[in-house]
């Protein structure tokens, strides 16, 4: 979603909270470096405050390159808590390489000892042994403004393309002086509902309700979209919603459905 429409949320059981920095999701780079015989460094800025940092390193063939599959679209669907929980399985999350051998990679936090790399020192905060497709969140130890990738050949061979994607959960500052229209959705159903908000139809932003739980919120901009996950065969639907009116997910019965309706103001 561009950032001039959508300007602050935030989950309440009452009252709209104050708008600040808000922890979310972000994608911080996607890489495509060609590979040789010799070392590469990838260098990447986390924002301040990043945490939770996930990365995907995959090795492909340079003519079958995947540049569509992105990290951050397959991270973003999972809920926070379940995506932050210890032991959360992210392997299932990783990409197909179609190069014939694989790459190590090397993290390191500081610029010089990414150039000792490149002499030939591996003396790393993290190491990844020869793989051709891995995904996995780095240890806080690893954890610094700016982050360099080494990137070494496992074998001598033919040249390969090595996709580097870096994600992380970082704080986004929003500016309340924006917030004009006020929006309110709750959650009728007894499960998580998973919902999408957008001011164009072309980028949308993810949200989780929790069940028997209302989202209050400010947006830049009236009206809106939202589309939610009928839960039926996987589908979406997609409504417009204005500000100043209240809104319900809930079960359509008639439908076989999760559904969108308004409720009515109170008198």
């Amino acid at each position: 979603m561009t950032k001039s429409v959508f300007i602050s949320f935030c989950f309440v059981l009452g009252l709209v909270l104050p708008a600040a920095a808000q922890t979310m999701l972000q994608e911080i780079i996607v890489d495509f470096t060609t590979l040789r015989r010799k070392e590469q460094v990838v260098e990447v800025t986390l924002p301040p405050g990043a945490k939770e940092v996930f990365y995907r390193i995959t090795t492909f063939d340079p003519e079958k390159v995947n540049t569509g599959d992105a990290l951050f679209n397959a991270l973003r669907v999972v809920p926070p808590t379940k995506l932050q929980a210890e032991g959360y399985d992210l392997a299932k999350h990783g990409l197909v390489s179609t190069a014939k051998s694989g790459v190590k990679a090397f993290f390191f936090t500081d610029l010089a000892a990414s150039k000792r790399f490149k002499e030939g020192s591996d003396v790393a905060c993290k190491k990844l042994d020869s793989t051709q497709s891995v995904v996995g969140k780095l240890d806080a130890i690893c954890q610094s403004e700016m982050l360099y990738i080494g990137l070494r050949p496992a074998a001598k061979g033919e040249p390969m393309t090595v996709k580097v994607e870096v994600v992380a959960f970082a704080p986004v500052r929003v500016d309340s002086s924006v917030d004009k229209y006020p929006y309110t959705i709750r959650n009728e159903t007894d499960v998580e509902l998973v919902y999408e908000i957008s001011g164009n139809r072309t980028n949308w932003e993810t949200f989780y309700l929790p069940a028997l739980r209302k989202a209050e919120f400010r947006l830049a901009a009236s009206p809106i979209y939202l589309r939610v996950s009928t839960q039926k065969n996987k589908s979406t639907v997609e409504y417009q919603i204005v500000a100043d009116k209240q809104y319900r997910l809930y079960w359509n019965k008639s439908k076989d459905q999760i559904d969108l309706g308004e409720m009515p103001k109170k008198q």
